[in-house]
């Protein structure tokens, strides 16, 4: 069965820093025709996706790449290390 992969992201607080950013927290990989809904209710990695987290669909390059700590960059929306 194919794979789909997924950033968990920490996001900033909106209300006070008004970004819609944030760190990556995990990379996971959940087999196809699963959906965000149900990600969210499985307890993937031990931990359950609260209010201020979300996932977002990656390609399986960025999936080999991204580490936790990577930033989700604000406005522009993509994932970067951010040691770059």
């Amino acid at each position: 069965m194919a794979l789909k992969y997924y950033a968990v992201l920490d996001m900033d607080d909106y209300s006070t820093t008004y970004s819609t950013g944030g760190i990556v927290k995990d990379i996971v990989q959940i087999e196809d025709g699963t959906d965000e809904n149900t990600i969210r209710q499985t307890n993937v990695n031990s931990y359950r996706l609260g209010d201020a987290e979300k996932t977002i669909s990656i390609d399986e390059e960025t999936y080999n790449q991204a580490k936790v700590g990577w930033i989700y960059q604000d406005k522009t929306h993509i994932l970067r290390n951010p040691n770059n």
